[in-house]
């Protein structure tokens, strides 16, 4: 069984069933690495002191769903996730315009359950950070996830 990813509306931490791991800004890469390394997909480091964890076989809504953490001097920044529906439509091996569009309505309604507020309008501020769900028109794709405040 999947994990699924469920986040909390009041600081915006998410966690994956059945693991220990609260996913909060500021948690340590290396303390997400050993925690997650079963559902470890790729590292990808920019030199710059920003890099990504990214992770498979998840669940979000009880849909399949991928995510990467953003970390900045390896404290997590952001989390960024990704569903796929069953079913979509694939055009030469990519979701079409309206398979995105539907990655982003149903984000949209998970992520309007969880943080008890309405996507509508795609993005969120909350005290803690954002969290979105929207199409992007440049890289032609869904992009949805948290990002956290910055602290002093």
């Amino acid at each position: 069984m999947k994990p699924e990813l469920r986040f909390k509306a009041d600081d915006g931490t998410a966690t994956l069933d059945g693991l220990s791991l609260v996913l909060a800004p500021g948690v340590l890469r290396k303390t997400v690495s050993s925690v997650l390394a079963s559902l470890h997909r790729t590292s990808i480091y920019h030199g710059n002191g920003y890099s990504w964890e990214v992770f498979q076989n998840a669940g979000l809504g009880g849909q399949p769903c991928r995510f990467a953490l953003g970390f900045h001097d390896d404290k997590l920044r952001e989390i960024s996730v990704g569903v796929s529906i069953p079913g979509t439509e694939l055009e030469n091996g990519w979701p079409t315009r309206a398979a995105i569009e539907a990655e982003v309505e149903f984000v949209r309604a998970v992520f309007s359950q969880q943080f008890c507020r309405s996507f509508s309008e795609g993005r969120v501020s909350f005290q803690w950070g954002s969290a979105w769900s929207m199409f992007d028109a440049k890289a032609v794709t869904a992009t949805s996830g948290v990002r956290y405040a910055e602290t002093p």
